[in-house]
C-alpha cells in the first residue's frame, strides 16, 4: 500500500520521522523509507535543505547512504561541518556505504572539516580503502605538520594516528616526516609515548625501504636501457644532489617543500 501511494506515503514518513519521539518508532521508520529506494531522494533532499535538527539530519544520512545513490553526495557533504560530532560521523558513514570510485577523495574532503576527534577514524577508514594512495601520504604529511604542537588532547590522538597510518607508506618521504616529527617532539612534555611509537614506526619501515630500494638497484641487470656508465653516472648524480636538497630543506624545518620535491621526483 505505501509504494503505491509512493511519494505521499515517504514524505509522510519522513514528517514521522522528524516528529516522533519514540526511538524504536523512529529506528523502523528509517529502515523502511529507504525500502522505496531513489523514489524517496527527492523528499530526502528536500528536507536536508530545510536544515533539520541534529536528530532529523543524522536519520536522513542514514537513510541516504542505505539508498546508496551516488548523486546524493553533492548535497550532503555539506554535514561534514555541521556542529555535532555524530552528524558529521553519519556523514562520513554515509559516504563509505555509497563507496564507488570517488570515496577515497570524498573521505579526504571530509579530513578537512570533520572534528579532531573523528580524524582519526577517518585515517583509519582511508588507510583501509585507500591503502597506498599518495593523495593520502600528502594528507597525512599535512596533518602531522599542523597538528604536532599538541595545542589538545584530541590533536596529539591524531598524530598517534597519523604515525600509526604512515606505516602503511614504505617510502622516503614517511622515514623523513617521522624524523622531523621525532626532532620537534623530543622536548614535549608528556610525549614519550609518541616518541617510542615513532621509532617503532621508523624500524618498521627501514628494512621495508631498504628492500624496494635495492629492486630498484637490481633492475638494470635484468633491463637494458640502463646498462650505458655515462647514463648510470649522470642518474647517480642526479639522485645525490636530490637527496643533498632535501635534507636541506628537512634541516631547515621545511617538510611539505621536501615532500613536494621528492614525490616529483
Amino acid at each position: 500500500i505505501l509504494i503505491y501511494f509512493q511519494t505521499n506515503a515517504i514524505e509522510y514518513l519522513l514528517q514521522w520521522v522528524i516528529t516522533s519521539e519514540d526511538r524504536k518508532q523512529r529506528v523502523a521508520l528509517i529502515n523502511l523509507i529507504p525500502k522505496f529506494g531513489d523514489l524517496a531522494i527527492p523528499s530526502l533532499k528536500e528536507c536536508l535543505g530545510q536544515q533539520p535538527s541534529w536528530a532529523g539530519a543524522r536519520s536522513v544520512l542514514y537513510m541516504l547512504g542505505e539508498i546508496d545513490n551516488d548523486s546524493c553526495y553533492g548535497i550532503t557533504k555539506q554535514f561534514y561541518r555541521h556542529e555535532d560530532k555524530g552528524v558529521q560521523h553519519e556523514m562520513i558513514c554515509s559516504v563509505v556505504k555509497m563507496g564507488g570510485d570517488s570515496m577515497v577523495d570524498r573521505l579526504l574532503e571530509g579530513l578537512l572539516w570533520v572534528d579532531d576527534d573523528l580524524k582519526p577514524y577517518l585515517l583509519h577508514l582511508l588507510i583501509e580503502h585507500g591503502r597506498q594512495d599518495e593523495k593520502i601520504l600528502s594528507a597525512l604529511c599535512q596533518l602531522v605538520e599542523k597538528s604536532y604542537n599538541f595545542s589538545s588532547n584530541a590533536e596529539k590522538r591524531l598524530i598517534i594516528a597519523a604515525v600509526a597510518a604512515l606505516r602503511t607508506f614504505p617510502c622516503q618521504r614517511s622515514i623523513s616526516l617521522l624524523l622531523w616529527l621525532k626532532r620537534e617532539i623530543a622536548k614535549a612534555q608528556g610525549s614519550e609515548q609518541l616518541f617510542l611509537q615513532i621509532n617503532e614506526a621508523l624500524k618498521f619501515l627501514a628494512p621495508l625501504l631498504r628492500h624496494r630500494q635495492q629492486g630498484i638497484k637490481e633492475l638494470p641487470e635484468t633491463v637494458s636501457f640502463d646498462s650505458d656508465p655515462f647514463e648510470t653516472q649522470q642518474a647517480l648524480s642526479k639522485v645525490a644532489t636530490i637527496e643533498e636538497n632535501i635534507r636541506k630543506l628537512i634541516r631547515v624545518g621545511n617538510v611539505s617543500e621536501a615532500s613536494r620535491l621528492l614525490y616529483d621526483q
